[in-house]
This record gives C-alpha cells, sequence and structure tokens, in this order.
C-alpha cells in the first residue's frame, strides 16, 4: 500500500473510530434507537407507527461517488446531533450537469455502500425525475411521514451558511425558513426542522435566521467526489470501488470476461 494511501486510511479510522465511541455513547444511554422506521422512498410502504420522536439528518449528496468524508460527516452527526440515522437523498439525473455519472450506475452503486452502515445510514431516490433542491426534498420527505413525530437535521456544507448565494438568490436558511409556510406536504404540528452545517469555510459572521442551526465537524482529510474522479480512488470505502470496476467507471477497465 502506498505510504500516502495508509496514511489516509489510518486518518479515516481513527475519525471512524471517534465518530463509533460518541455513537455507542448514544446509544448506552438509549438517547437514540436506529431500528426506528422513516420512510425516504415514495414507493416504499409507509413506515409502522411509533410515538417516539425520530430523530433524522437529511444529507443531499450526488455520490459521484461516495467518499469517505460524507461518511464520516455522517457517522459525527449521530454522535454530535443525536440522530436516529441519516438518510442520504441521492441527486438525480441533471440536464445542467451532463458528466455526471448517471442514477442507473450512480444509485445503485450508492445504496451497496449505504447498505454496509444499515440502519443508521439509508437511501431515499427521492429527487429522481425531478429539479426539486435539497431544501425542497427534505419537506417532501417529511411528507411521507406525515402523521408520524420526526425532527429532522438538514445537512449542508458552511459554504451555504449565507443569507443570499453568488448570484443574489436566497440560499440554504432563507429557502429553508420560507419553504416551513408553503404547503409542501409535511406536518406543521409534528414536524420540526433544524440545520446543521459542515464546517468547511469556518464563516465569521452569524446569519439571522429563526432555525436552530449547529456545526459539524468536517473529516480530518480533503476529500471531494472531484478528487476520486481525478484518480484518487483511495478515497472510496472499497464497495464503491469494486462497484465502479464492475461498472468501468471512473477510469477503471472492466474486468475481462471469462
Amino acid at each position: 500500500v502506498p505510504e500516502a494511501q495508509e496514511s489516509l486510511l489510518e486518518t479515516v479510522a481513527e475519525d471512524a473510530d471517534r465518530a463509533l465511541a460518541a455513537i455507542q455513547r448514544r446509544l448506552d444511554e438509549k438517547d437514540i434507537d436506529p431500528a426506528l422506521e422513516l420512510r425516504s422512498d415514495p414507493a416504499a410502504a409507509p413506515a409502522a407507527p411509533h410515538a417516539r420522536t425520530i430523530k433524522v439528518g437529511v444529507y443531499p449528496v450526488a455520490a459521484d461517488p461516495f467518499h469517505w468524508g460524507h461518511l464520516i460527516v455522517a457517522l459525527r452527526a449521530i454522535g454530535d446531533l443525536g440522530v436516529d440515522k441519516v438518510v442520504f437523498v441521492l441527486a438525480g439525473d441533471d440536464p445542467r450537469k451532463p458528466n455526471m455519472t448517471p442514477v442507473l450506475d450512480r444509485h445503485p452503486m450508492g445504496r451497496e455502500v449505504l447498505d454496509k452502515f444499515a440502519p443508521f445510514f439509508a437511501y431515499s431516490p427521492i429527487a429522481v425525475g425531478t429539479q426539486f433542491d435539497g431544501e425542497t426534498n427534505i419537506f417532501r420527505i417529511l411528507a411521507l411521514n406525515y402523521g408520524f413525530p420526526v425532527t429532522a437535521w438538514y445537512m449542508v456544507g458552511d459554504d451555504h451558511y449565507r443569507l443570499t448565494d453568488a448570484k443574489g438568490n436566497p440560499d440554504t436558511l432563507p429557502k429553508l425558513e420560507g419553504n416551513l409556510h408553503k404547503n409542501l406536504g409535511h406536518d406543521s404540528a409534528l414536524h420540526q426542522l433544524k440545520v446543521a452545517f459542515i464546517e468547511r469555510e469556518h464563516p465569521a459572521e452569524a446569519v439571522p435566521t429563526t432555525l436552530e442551526v449547529k456545526f459539524i465537524e468536517h473529516a480530518g482529510f480533503e476529500a471531494s467526489s472531484t478528487h476520486v474522479r481525478a484518480g484518487r480512488l483511495d478515497l472510496i470505502p472499497h464497495t464503491a470501488l469494486k462497484y465502479a470496476r464492475r461498472k468501468g467507471l471512473y477510469g477503471l477497465s472492466k474486468p475481462a470476461s471469462k
């Protein structure tokens, strides 16, 4: 194993161990219950009734492909926020991003990764076939769980911790606040919305908002799907690597037919 790759894997293991220790403390204190069901797929049957509020992180990602940064952050969210599970909302195909790996490969690859972390991580295809943004899709997931008490943390990078984006359009906090007052199918009596920003740029100034906001520490290494697509295959879990090899993704050659 090359020295740089070995060093990265050691950092991943250390970060994961710390996150898992925090999760174990939550489990010991019976503060979280990852076995609680949440409906995140419109085609799935409704979740089983439960009286306790389910606490969930909703993490929109392209997952092209998943990398260890995504997964470490999600593990930290369970320990730091006390959520029962993290639902990854994988982006659908986007005509504005023609180079993105199609849903037909990207989603099965993502599901194979997330299945390894069940029941702490869950998959949602709710973005497929739509152009809705993440700040809308979280309400669509809440609508699938109408009548159930849910506290949902919207997870996003802290480069969105601002009122407007580079084009002057509302960014995450005003979008979410605006959607709270729209009829998007959620249950305003039973659904709570909070926001967790993943620390990347460390903004200095507080952004005014009516929503509860917390910050989650980023992974202890630089990781992005762009790095992976440029050849940093050591950044992805082996499950994703095996799938990519099988399908010839990210410049990898398909196995020779026997």
